[in-house]
């Protein structure tokens, strides 16, 4: 069983890798795919993803997206779509990009869904 861990950003891409990346490459269970949103296709994200791509022990899926006109006012919304409808994994979980997790978060939401997931199979 495998988590996605879905993180839209928009034009921050030092909180995003001063909060979420460091929590996110700290996990004690590598069985996680992290999927990046770069609403409005920031070039310091995509080089903040590029150069921890080629190194991540963790499968990165990075996706582009032009933000929506600003009276719109869903731009997170679509970006966490087009991560969910790229996600691969049997559970997901959102990570904002100035929010962190603890080392134990994927393994402990293996544990705790493994019997749930085991009865839909």
């Amino acid at each position: 069983m495998k988590l996605s861990i879905i993180t839209a950003t928009y034009n921050r891409p030092v909180q995003l890798a001063s909060t979420a990346l460091p929590s996110i490459q700290s996990q004690t269970d590598r069985n996680f795919e992290w999927l990046v949103i770069n609403d409005g296709a920031n070039p310091d994200t995509r080089d903040i993803i590029t150069s921890i791509r080629a190194k991540a022990d963790f499968p990165i899926i990075y996706i582009e997206m032009e933000h929506p006109e600003p009276s719109s006012g869903f731009g997170l919304c679509y970006a966490r779509n087009l991560g969910l409808n790229a996600a691969g994994g049997d559970i997901i979980s959102y990570l904002d990009d100035d929010n962190s997790i603890a080392p134990e978060f994927v393994g402990s939401m293996r544990q705790y869904f493994n019997p749930v997931l085991s009865l839909w199979q």
